[in-house]
């Protein structure tokens, strides 16, 4: 047992941490996305004029827009 932990300090001592490059996610205007927005979220365009009513950029990701999407659609109506 303390043979292991030995080779596993040593083993730890000789790996380099490598950062992987991060993918940039291309940016669409609102417009693009609300034109689209069945084919690409399953929703109608009046969902997505909804969800980003009160967003202040002209372009957004796909990955934003679908996030915000699903938080508009899980708020409570009261």
């Amino acid at each position: 047992m303390a043979n292991t932990k030995q080779a596993a300090k040593k083993a730890t001592g000789n790996f380099v941490l490598e950062k992987k490059p991060v993918a940039v996610e291309t940016k669409f205007t609102i417009a693009q996305l609300k034109e689209n927005s069945r084919s690409i979220f399953g929703v109608q365009s009046e969902v997505v004029d909804g969800a980003l009513f009160d967003y202040k950029e002209k372009q957004i990701t796909k990955t934003e827009a679908s996030n915000l999407i699903k938080k508009f659609l899980q708020k409570v109506v009261k």
